[in-house]
Parts: structure tokens; sequence; C-alpha cells
């Protein structure tokens, strides 16, 4: 039991004598190892006044942990781990785990340091065919979609372009249009690699084949026709599109930087 000196009477200080007697006495009765019970999640050790339910707690030897709503929230266990809605660490070793992922807010908040992931997004977009001079009047299925993950300032698309008629082949170079990030781009380019897995709805010399490029930075992809003779690709006309028929389709996938 805790033994606290007192003194009969007010006005006088305590001796320093007096006072290190009831400092060891509070220390030896409640601060030493072992002396403050382990406690729970429902009724952690460490709690605040009218709130007994929330505080610091310890579910086990070498593990502390914080609960909330007497529910464990947070916990450091004995191999450093900080485990966040779990109590139970996975076999991964990373020091950093939690019960249902990341959460990113739903707009960037970006980081000066290059070495910070400060962004993740999933999410839909609706690719169209466009042309530098006059864009081609297409009509579009019903399964004409894009979709795309971004991690940080690296975006992933995948493309498909169902066509079902076309009323104006349009001029100039043909592009997809309407990518959902605007890419960077410099003096040698736009950063960015694609494939396209069919097309059968483009009129193509012997050896060519479909690829596409970053052009300029207003999310547009340039169609190309990459030649295997020649080793060498030529910019792929609006024009091309005429013989579009009822479900013809485009499929393109590929990566892109972030401007």
């Amino acid at each position: 039991m805790t033994t606290i000196v007192t003194r009969t009477g007010k006005g006088s200080p305590l001796t320093h004598v007096e006072v290190d007697t009831n400092f060891t006495n509070l220390n030896t009765a409640k601060l030493e190892a072992g002396a403050i019970a382990l406690g729970s999640a429902a009724a952690p050790s460490i709690s605040f006044t009218g709130d007994t339910n929330t505080g610091v707690f310890s579910p086990g030897a070498d593990t502390i942990a914080v609960s909330t709503g007497g529910t464990g929230r947070l916990f450091a266990d004995s191999s450093g781990r900080l485990l966040v809605g779990t109590s139970t660490a996975n076999t991964s070793g990373a020091k950093l785990q939690t019960s249902d992922g990341i959460t990113f807010p739903a707009t960037q908040v970006a980081s000066a340091d290059a070495n910070t992931l400060d962004d993740y997004e999933e999410g839909t977009f609706t690719p169209s065919y466009r042309a530098d001079t006059t864009d081609p009047t297409v009509g579009y299925g019903s399964i004409n979609r894009g979709k795309y993950t971004r991690i940080g300032r690296i975006v992933h698309v995948q493309i498909m372009i169902q066509s079902t008629a076309i009323s104006v082949t349009g001029s100039g170079s043909l592009f997809v249009g309407d990518l959902p990030f605007s890419p960077q781009v410099d003096s040698f380019g736009g950063y960015g690699a694609f494939s396209i897995g069919m097309n059968t709805a483009f009129n193509l010399a012997t050896g060519e084949r479909l690829g596409a490029i970053i052009d300029g930075g207003d999310g547009k992809l340039r169609i190309i026709a990459q030649n295997d003779d020649t080793a060498s690709f030529t910019t792929l006309a609006a024009g091309a599109l005429s013989s579009i028929s009822g479900g013809a389709y485009l499929l393109l996938s590929g990566s892109y930087l972030v401007a």
C-alpha cells in the first residue's frame, strides 16, 4: 500500500526529505514494472475520466495497444510491427500492417518528396476517336469504356472502343482521346508505351500493325502503323477508320507518366 507522508496544519512547506519520501512511495506502488495491470480493450489500464473504455492497455507480453470505444485499434507488437485495425500480423514481415489497406484522399495532396507515395486511385473514363484537324463522327457500341489505375504518377489504362458506324471519316492524324489524366511531355515527346490488341476496323498495309504513343499533354494517344518489315512507323490518318463496320472494336492498354 502506498504511504503518503503528511503534516498536520498548513502554511509551512514540506522538507526535501518529506518530498523525496512521497515520490519514492508513489514510484514503488504505481510506476514500477508489473505494478500497472495489463488491462483490456474494454477496460484499458490507462483511461480517461468519463471514458473508461478508451485508453492504453497491453494484450500480452511485450505488446502495447490503444483502444477506443472498447475495441483495440492500434497495436505495437514484440517484433516492432505497427498493426492498425488488427492485432494479428501477417507473414509479410512489413513493419506497418493494416486490416483493410491504406486509403488516400479523393483529391491528391501532393508531396514535394519524390520518394513519397501520395496517391492511389481506380476509376473509369469514356474514350473516343479524335483527330488533330476534324474529329471523325463515329457510332459507339455498348462496350465503349476505359479503366485506369493510378499509383503515384504512373497511370495504367485499359481501353475498349466498340464502333458501330462512321458518318464522317475526319481529317488529320488519328487519336484516341479523353485519357483520365494529362500526360507528361517534353522535347522528346510523351512518357508512355501502349499496345493494341485487335484492329479489325482499320485499313493497314502489308506488314503493318497498330500501336499508340503519347502525343502532347492534352490526354490523347496518337495511333500509329508500325511496319515490321522496314522497322519504321507512320502516323495513321483519321480516314483509316473508313472501314469500320458494325461490331468492330479496338483494345488498347499501357501506362504513362502524369504531368
